[in-house]
This record gives structure tokens, sequence and C-alpha cells, in this order.
């Protein structure tokens, strides 16, 4: 007869019998982690085991009798049997046509204790089952049983009205109050009222109001007042944030979930989630976000907008955090860095993997930089799914700077300070990588000195390396801090210059440089004048390739240097 009670309420539940994602994981996540093939979770109906999720068969129900499924429910316990064949209780029993030795299976229960279904995993060999095994294996089983208490507060109206009491019980697992429209509390779960404080025969028929402050009743009559008036129909759910209040007076926060009652139109059922230690969890969370000295991001896939950044990413992008929240990288950077941050982000979303970039950089209107190492990886909102980029960055500069002070003696030519023809080529590619990520544009400039020559056979080396060591520094003096000046041989140097915004850049810096070359040089009491002849390209309208612009660029220098000396001439 008690068999026959829970199985009336049962059938009155009328659960979605459809197979669901939520429930689908857990069948997955067994059948990896133990390594079986066969994994249900039934819901038991009279004569009938419906398969509410399944690994390994593609059955929707399969017979009750002489079911080991339909004994672990009846048993209501546990039930592992390592071997059937060496099991004289369950040998006989079956699942199906399934050819199986070992069984595995717990009951599935509502908040109630009622007996609905069971979770069981089984193979086609025997097995032991470690007692660390068993334990993660009862934790999934409590998992889905709180999946399985969900739908019970979702119920429409002409579903269940019969087991309202029943899931209004001392063993619920949320904190669940009925009352009217006019907000006369009808009925409370036990953890509802643990959670405000009050017996039973204190708050049954007193108002609502006496649990929320006093600030927030007039919200409150205006949130009945238009479920009232709305139409507010069987199935829909309102979500609202309320302050709400002890018996002790403490105010606490909380998610108020509000939806008809099965009892009657005029009533609602309320779920109530103190969420003081979420929203503690957050407030510490972001205390250590914003402590972090990485900056820290996330954009919208759809759109690739800022949700949200700490104040060290928006400082580092020039800007305050309320100024980046809804904008785009183009909207706050420069057009060459917010085209190479564009570039860097449909990467992530094309292939879905995580990016790195090492030493990315930030350009300041002073011309200074900062660089970064950042990673970027595409993350999901587990409520909605709803997929987004994060993005964290490690300032690297003062590291970077104090590399470069190594590099920099590897890489450089000792008598001018200059970069020498190896770093020259490295910084050439690295610029057509970026520039292939910008979609940006970059110059290279050959210069040969004139006059050269003479002076160093006339008057020595010593001369001439003192001539060279002054126009290092006049050369160095003439770039700006993200382009490259090089030595490549005796007097002929390479200038390669960035983040082009307008070609007429290369003509004002070829200007200040031929300025500075012609400057009169004294050395030992005595003057010196150089002139230069000068070619330049441009990325990547002359040459798409580090040996194209070289080559390209040392043939315009010649040709400029043999206009120069007809004309002479």
């Amino acid at each position: 007869m008690k068999n026959e009670v829970r199985l009336n309420q049962e059938s009155a539940l009328q659960f979605n019998l459809s197979q669901e994602e939520r429930f689908d994981r857990f069948t997955r996540m067994l059948s990896r982690y133990f390594n079986v093939p066969l994994v249900f979770i039934t819901f038991i109906e009279e004569d009938k085991l419906w398969l509410k999720s399944k690994v390994g068969s593609d059955l929707s129900f399969f017979n009750r009798n002489n079911s080991i499924c339909s004994s672990t429910a009846s048993l209501n316990k546990e039930l592992l049997i390592p071997n059937l064949d060496d099991s004289e209780d369950f040998n006989k029993l079956k699942i199906a046509n399934f050819p199986i030795k070992f069984y595995y299976g717990m009951p599935l229960r509502l908040p109630n204790g009622l007996v609905i279904g069971t979770i069981c995993m089984m193979d086609h060999s025997s097995r032991e089952v470690a007692e660390g095994e068993r334990a993660f294996f009862r934790d999934i089983t409590k998992s889905i049983e709180w999946e399985l208490s969900r739908p019970i507060f979702e119920l429409s109206n002409d579903q269940s009205p019969m087991l309202l009491q029943s899931i209004l019980s001392e063993n619920s697992f949320d904190a669940l109050i009925s009352l009217s429209l006019d907000g006369t509390i009808k009925l409370a779960t036990q953890k509802a009222l643990s959670l405000f404080e009050y017996e039973q025969q204190d708050l049954i028929g007193s108002n609502f109001e006496r649990l929320i402050p006093k600030r927030s009743k007039v919200k409150l009559h205006n949130v009945l007042k238009q479920l009232a008036k709305s139409g507010f129909s069987s199935n829909a759910i309102r979500r609202f944030q309320f302050k709400c209040i002890r018996r002790s007076g403490e105010e606490f926060p909380v998610n108020l979930t509000v939806k008809k009652s099965f009892e009657s139109d005029q009533h609602l059922l309320l779920k109530i989630v103190d969420i003081s230690q979420i929203l503690e969890r957050h407030r510490l969370l972001q205390v250590i976000i914003e402590s972090l000295p990485d900056l820290i991001f996330i954009k919208d896939t759809a759109d690739l907008s800022y949700v949200y950044c700490n104040q060290n990413c928006a400082l580092a992008m020039g800007h305050q955090v309320e100024d980046v929240i809804g904008k785009k990288d183009a909207d706050l950077l420069p057009s060459n860095i917010a085209k190479a941050f564009l570039q860097d982000d449909k990467k992530v979303l094309r292939t879905g993997n995580v990016l790195e970039i090492e030493n990315e950089y930030i350009e300041y209107p002073d011309q200074t930089r900062r660089y970064f190492h950042t990673k970027k990886l595409l993350i999901a909102d587990p409520e909605t799914n709803k997929q987004y980029i994060l993005g964290l960055s490690e300032d690297i500069t003062d590291g970077y700077k104090k590399e470069s002070q190594l590099f920099k003696r590897a890489n450089e030519d000792s008598l001018t300070g200059l970069a020498n023809r190896f770093r020259l080529h490295q910084f050439i590619k690295e610029e057509i990588s970026r520039a292939q990520r910008s979609l940006a544009q970059f110059s290279v400039v050959y210069v040969d000195l004139d006059g050269f020559k003479p002076i160093n056979d006339h008057h020595g080396h010593k001369s001439g390396d003192a001539i060279l060591e002054t126009l290092g520094e006049r050369m160095s003096d003439a770039i700006r801090g993200g382009d490259c000046a090089a030595r490549i041989g005796g007097d002929e140097f390479v200038f390669v210059i960035t983040n082009l915004k307008a070609l007429t850049l290369v003509d004002d810096f070829i200007e200040r440089l031929l300025i500075k070359i012609r400057k009169p040089i004294y050395i030992d009491d005595e003057c010196f004048e150089l002139d230069a002849s000068i070619g330049k390209v441009t990325y990547p309208s002359d040459g798409e390739t580090l040996t194209e612009l070289l080559e390209k660029a040392d043939q315009a220098m010649y040709l400029a240097k043999r206009v120069k000396t007809k004309s002479a001439s």
C-alpha cells in the first residue's frame, strides 16, 4: 500500500521524461569517471522504468519486472553488486536484455523523501569500487536530487496541486513561502522558518511585510499589484532582489523568485535565497581582483565590448572604469593597437583556444609605451551558457626594459650604440607580424653617408670612429621610442619607422635626420661636414618580406646617390 501511494504521487508529478542536458551531463560524467558502458537515470511508474538520461542505450523505457533498478528503489538504499554471478539475491535480475555482471545504483528522492527513480551504472565485466569512488557517486546522486527538486517549484497550476503540502515539508531543500495576493502567509517550509528565525505558529497568518524592512514595503506592494494586474500566468516566474529582515532585526539580501501557487490564482509561491554570503564572496573577490597588479577584463563575444574591467586595466588604457564599460577597443585606443586587439579577439573566437600574446604594448599620447604579456580565452556563464572573452594581462614593462638592456648589449653596434644587423632583421620581422595583425604600415629608410670614406682615409680610423659615434647619438635622438636605428656596415644605416598614421611622418623623420647628419662635427679642433643619400620603402606596398624591403630600400638609396652624383658633376 505504501508503495502504491508513492507511485500515485509520483505519477501526479508528471515529470518531463524527455532527455535534458542538465541530467545528461551527470550520466556522461559517471561513464567517463568509472569507465562503464551503461549509465541510467530512471523514473519509476507502476509497470515501467523510464530512462530520463542514458549512456549506452537507445531505449526510452523497460519493464520493471525482475529489474535491479526496481529493487534499488524498493530497498531505498545504495546497492553495489561487484559480480552478479556471485549474488544469490540478484543474479537472476537484469536490466532489459543487457548482459551485465557489475551493478551500482542509488535511489533518487524528492525533498519529502519520496523515491521517484534511480541512478545506476553497469558493466559487462565484474569490478570493485573503492570507498573514494563510492563517495563520489553519492555526491553525484545528491546533485541529481537537487536538480530534481527544481522542477517542483516550476510546476504549472494543473500539475499536482495535491502535492503543495508535501512539497512544503520539513525536508524541502528550499526556503519556500505561499502567500495570498494581499501578502498573508499561508504556508512556509522549515527552511524558510529557520531563515527568518520564526516558529510556524508565529508566522502563518501574518503578513509578509513583517519579513521586510519598512523602506521596502512600497516596493513589495508595487510588485504584488503588478502581478495581480499583469495576467501573471501559472507558468511564469519573476525574480527580484530584495532586502529581508529576520526576527532578530538583522537585515539580509535575498533573491526572491515568485510564481503563482499550485493552489489558486490568488496565491503566490515565493522562493527565498539568502545571498549574503554570495555578495560577501563577490565583495572579497572584487577586493582581490582590484588588489592584483594584473589587468583583468571581460568582453561580450557578440560585439567585443567591455562588460568588465578592473581599475588597473582602465588606467592602462588611459581611462576610468565607468568610461570603459560598454565601449570597444576602437573607442578607447589608437587605431593600430585597437586593430591588433581585434585580430586577437577574432582568433580566440575562431579557434576557441587560449591565446598568449608576448610583448603586447599600449602607446600613449606622449609616445611612451607599456608592455604586457596577455592571455585571452573563452569562458561561459554557467547560468545562461553565454560566452565571453576573459583577458589577463601582466604589465612586464620593467622586466621588458631590463631584458632590453641585456638584449641591447647582444644586439647593438658597439661603436654607435645603434642596433646591429642581426637585431635589425629581428625588428623588421616583428613589425611585419604586428602589421599583419593590425593592418598597419611601417617604412624602412636606408642611409649611406656621403663624404665619410675620404675622411676615414685621410684622417685615420680614430677620427672616423669618433664621427660615427657622434652620429650614432644624433640618430638615436632623431627616432621615436618604438622605432629602430641600425648600423649595418661602415657608413651604412637603416631606420625602421613604425606606427605610420601618415606617410608624411617618414618625410618629417628624414628631414630631421639630414639636419643632424649635416650639422658640423668637431674632432680635435677640426671640423667635418657630411651629407647622406637616402632611400625609403613602405610595408606592404613596396614589399612584404624582410629581404624585399631591404633590397628595395638599398636600390632606392643608390638611385638617390647616382642622381646626386650626376647633379654634382
